[in-house]
C-alpha cells in the first residue's frame, strides 16, 4: 500500500460488524494458509467476498477475498513522524486512481525529464501528499 501506507506503520481498523465493504476501502485480511495479514485497497464487491489490489500494485490479487477473511476498514496508520487517516469508500477510489495516475506519470515523463536534465541523479522532483492528521 505503498506509499500511502508503509512497513512498521501502527494501523487503526474499524470492524465491519454487519457492514459490508465498499469499493475504496482499505481493508486488513487473512488469506487461509497465511499467518500474517494483508493491508489492500477493495476494488470490487460481489455479495459476500471482495475484489483487492494494492494502490502501488498493477494488477487486482488473485482470487476473491470472502467477508469472514476480513478483520476490518483501515481508518488511520501511524509512524513515530505522522498519522494519516485512511479514506474509503469514494474518496478513497479517487486517492486510488489519482496515486495509479501519478505513478504512471512519474513512470512516463521520467525519460524525458532525464533527457532535457529537469531530472538530476538521486533527487526527486515529483512527491505524493499525504493528508496529515495533528
Amino acid at each position: 500500500m505503498h506509499p500511502l501506507l508503509r512497513d512498521g506503520d501502527i494501523l487503526r481498523i474499524a470492524a465491519y460488524g454487519r457492514a459490508l465493504p465498499r469499493r475504496g476501502d482499505v481493508i486488513l485480511f487473512f488469506l487461509p494458509d497465511e499467518d500474517h495479514g494483508i493491508v489492500h485497497r477493495v476494488v470490487a464487491v460481489r455479495k459476500e467476498k471482495v475484489e483487492t489490489r494494492g494502490d502501488n500494485n498493477r494488477h487486482t490479487d488473485l482470487g476473491w477475498i470472502k467477508r469472514e477473511n476480513i478483520v476490518g476498514r483501515v481508518v488511520e496508520a501511524f509512524s513515530s513522524d505522522y498519522a494519516v487517516t485512511v479514506h474509503g469508500g469514494k474518496k478513497g477510489l479517487l486517492i486510488h486512481y489519482a496515486l495509479r495516475l501519478f505513478l504512471f506519470l512519474k513512470m512516463a515523463l521520467k525519460p524525458i525529464l532525464k533527457q532535457a536534465g529537469w531530472l538530476q541523479k538521486g533527487r526527486r522532483v515529483f512527491r505524493a501528499s499525504l493528508e496529515v492528521v495533528r
